[in-house]
């Protein structure tokens, strides 16, 4: 197989584009007083600009200065807003796995997936021990908890990947319920509770996940993940206080 190697002016560009995007997310600059920040030659600036502006990535302000563009600022908001969750989360998932005496997980959305954002452990228990970058098809395992909610669409296209016979069937009882439940789908030998956490605008932004090797686990802890996740997503809420109100 050919290796293929990136030419230094593709490197370089890369580069530019970078720091343009750094400073261009704290201030709002005119080309020239770009050009002169980052000691890139004024025309070669402005295909560089020009480039991040078609990819949404800049824009202009009302004087038609440099500024953020509409896909910077969604993802910004995007990361900032895993950030809140994450630390709202921390006491939630840490008494969860407390009271319980299993693992406790909050996962987020990425995409068609779910990634554990926040791990708790029960103290002196032994517990499951959670890879953290084990991600979860919205199609498998506690990710129906996600994807129950989705559109009708979605839910066929993405169902299409499962190997499970009774897909609809059971994503329609665990939409009902609330709570998606596994049985050894995502890691075999492992009963996994996942209830859905809803943002103010009743968009599921992730799943708080309860994981055991006790089959039981469902039938003694489903009611305590699902309050759990009802007081996460009352926080995440507009009007709802956040920590160290």
């Amino acid at each position: 197989m050919a290796r293929t190697e990136t030419s230094p002016e593709a490197s370089l560009g890369a580069e530019r584009a970078a720091e343009v995007l750094i400073r261009a997310s704290s201030a709002h600059w005119t080309l020239s007083e770009l050009a002169r920040a980052t000691g890139v030659e004024r025309r070669a600036l402005g295909r560089v600009v020009s480039s991040l502006e078609n990819a949404g990535l800049l824009g202009r302000d009302a004087e038609g200065r440099i500024a953020p563009g509409v896909e910077l600022v969604a993802v910004s908001r995007r990361v900032e807003a895993q950030f809140d969750i994450a630390t709202l989360a921390r006491d939630v998932v840490d008494e969860l796995a407390h009271t319980s005496g299993c693992t406790a997980l909050l996962h987020l959305v990425h995409g068609e997936h779910l990634l554990p954002e926040v791990i708790g452990m029960p103290a002196d228990v032994i517990a499951v021990s959670y890879p953290t970058g084990r991600a979860i098809g919205l199609w498998e395992g506690i990710g129906r908890a996600v994807l129950a909610f989705r559109s009708d669409d979605e839910i066929r296209r993405l169902g299409a990947r499962s190997p499970r016979a009774d897909f609809f069937e059971t994503i329609a009882r665990e939409r009902k319920a609330e709570l998606a439940i596994s049985y050894g789908e995502v890691i075999p030998g492992i009963t996994a509770i996942g209830v859905p956490v809803f943002d103010g605008s009743h968009l599921v932004v992730g799943v708080l996940a309860l994981v055991a090797l006790d089959p039981e686990a469902p039938a003694l802890y489903s009611e305590l993940v699902k309050d759990a996740a009802r007081r996460l997503s009352d926080r995440l809420t507009p009007h709802s206080p956040r920590l160290g109100d």
